[in-house]
């Protein structure tokens, strides 16, 4: 076998067996990518399992501040039947006619005229192990009214129907009845009345009983209302009547805004961002009152609520392990141009490298992000990454300037990888942009080896004899 190896070894040109050489390396080198890829993974579903236990505690994304009100309706017809006279006797055939009242209850749905909506968000991270997670305190207060056109529907007199006051609620719905802390007011028409429990189409929360006289005067009823509420990840609020404005204000500095419409106004800076919305009844799918679950013949109420929702997302830009899982997959494009560097400088510079140094440099570059991994857990990204980069810079360098026995040349080695790490790095921290600069620095890489390369006689090359 080793024979039949050294005579394709012979049969081979020096450039051609260096080049199988360093492809043989890539190859192991992108197993050892794989690995660390998976690893990468491993530690982003850890991260999502400590997202999981900390939305156990505290609550996960929710929505709230739809104000509704909710009334029983009765509609009573008569039905005849026929009946037999003798139900005992099967041999009787004679049958009465039998009348009597059937009852059908049907819940009355209506929507504030106004709603203004003020949610006061303030972040803090929770931790769970090695992570953390955005959790809020959340501070809403919903102000508006009911108008005296929309509660006609309630006042209509028709035989048959009854409209039961008495039983009336209006409720402020939220997805998430745990994670409302307190009730801090609940007026309507400057009153404070006793506080229960409410529920439709799948959202819960607290509810008082109006009383039945203020519904029958026809008069607008103001409320006012404050609620306290913990959560995490995100907040959504139901901008449910014939003109809301929503406001929401928080500490985040980076909010990703959510929902069927985007904020008219918004402003963001370091210190956290206000965002405003102004949205109308006609621009929602269903109007102002419906009976029942149902908003319209094909739509759901809790389908056309979760389809009006807007809100916020406490979005983590370019968190820890979104950075190096880019960085793992940049890796591949970066190590085989540091690669191909060494192949052109050891064959135009006359300095013979073994097959030994590509793969030590290249197992050197695969371990760059494991420690890059396992730091930046612990220290900010760029902290993390900057003691990565110097330390694998002074290897490569150090151990190139002892091959080639030239400190100038290992220090050029190394000068050349602080570069091309450092535009890693602006890469991995860019978001709209890390495409734009990856390309960029593909072409101009390419367009350096190609000219620098330009005069190089590859066959008088490929002639010299093999350090290998």
């Amino acid at each position: 076998m080793s024979e039949i190896m050294g005579k394709t070894s012979r049969l081979l040109p020096p450039l051609v067996r260096k080049g199988l050489i360093v492809a043989g390396v890539m190859l192991l080198l992108l197993v050892a990518l794989a690995m660390v890829d998976g690893l990468v993974a491993d530690r982003m579903s850890a991260r999502q399992e400590a997202i999981s236990t900390v939305q156990g505690s505290v609550g996960g994304p929710q929505t709230t501040g739809g104000v509704i009100l909710t009334v029983p309706v009765v509609t009573k017809r008569t039905v005849e039947k026929r009946v037999k006279l003798f139900e005992d006797d099967p041999n009787d055939s004679r049958f009465v006619k039998e009348r009597r009242v059937e009852e059908q209850t049907t819940l009355l749905h209506v929507l504030p005229d106004s709603l203004k909506t003020h949610v006061a968000l303030k972040v803090k991270k929770k931790r769970s192990g090695l992570y953390e997670v955005p959790t809020y305190d959340a501070i809403v207060t919903l102000s508006g009214e009911f108008s005296s056109r929309d509660l006609a529907e309630l006042r209509r007199v028709e035989v048959d129907r009854e409209v039961r006051l008495a039983e009336a609620t209006i409720t402020v719905l939220g997805s998430e009845a745990r994670t409302l802390r307190a009730v801090k007011e609940f007026k309507l028409a400057g009153e404070a009345l006793d506080l229960q429990t409410g529920a439709y189409a799948g959202y819960s929360g607290p509810a008082v009983r109006p009383a039945a006289e203020l519904l029958k005067t026809g008069q607008r009823i103001p409320f006012r209302i404050t609620l306290e509420l913990v959560g995490s990840t995100a907040l959504m609020t139901l901008p449910l009547a014939r003109a809301t404005e929503t406001t929401i204000e928080s500490d985040w500095p980076h909010p990703k805004f959510l929902g069927a419409q985007s904020p008219g106004e918004e402003h963001t800076d370091g210190n956290g961002f206000k965002a405003t919305w102004s949205t109308l009844g006609l621009s929602r799918s269903f109007g102002q009152f419906w009976y029942g679950d149902q908003v319209s013949k094909e739509l759901s109420a809790q389908q056309a609520l979760a389809e009006a929702a807007i809100g916020v997302e406490q979005y983590q830009p370019a968190d820890v392990y979104q950075r190096n899982y880019r960085a793992v997959h940049y890796a591949v494009l970066v190590i085989a141009l540091t690669l191909l560097a060494f192949f052109i400088w050891e064959h135009a510079g006359r300095k013979p490298l073994h097959g030994m140094h590509y793969l030590f440099v290249g197992l050197a570059l695969a371990v760059f992000y494991v420690l890059l991994l396992a730091l930046s857990e612990h220290l900010l990204f760029g902290v993390a990454y900057l003691i990565a980069a110097v330390a694998l810079v002074l290897l490569v360098s150090i151990y190139l300037a002892g091959v080639a026995k030239s400190r100038v040349q290992g220090a050029v080695v190394g000068g050349g990888l602080a570069g091309l790490y450092a535009t890693l790095y602006l890469i991995l921290i860019s978001e709209d942009y890390a495409l734009l600069m990856g390309a960029t620095l593909l072409f101009a890489v390419l367009a350096a080896v190609m000219l620098i390369t330009r005069r190089f006689d590859w066959a008088s090359l490929g002639k010299r004899p093999d350090a290998a």
